[in-house]
């Protein structure tokens, strides 16, 4: 047996065990928020613009906040915050 076939077997299994599962395993996992506060964040941060989330980075920069932080606040990437921020400034 080569390489190549034994690569397209794994390929080939992984591809059937996850149609399989897929089929089994009906819907999503979703953790709910049990608190009113965290209701009222997520629906904020869902509703939230590019332009809203531009201006509350900026906010939170002057703050002090860092880019780890303001990410986890707009529930962005990092590197995205640090891109928006980096780019307001030039």
């Amino acid at each position: 047996m080569q390489v190549n076939d034994r690569f397209h077997l794994v390929k080939n299994l992984v591809k059937a065990i996850s149609k399989v599962l897929q089929r089994t395993i009906n819907g999503r996992i979703e953790i709910p928020l049990t608190s009113p506060e965290a209701k009222g964040r997520y629906k904020y941060l869902l509703e939230m613009t590019k332009r809203e989330k531009i201006i509350e980075a900026k906010r939170l920069s002057k703050k002090g906040y860092s880019y780890e932080k303001i990410a986890t606040e707009l529930q962005i990437g990092k590197t995205t915050a640090k891109k928006i921020l980096q780019h307001e400034l030039q």
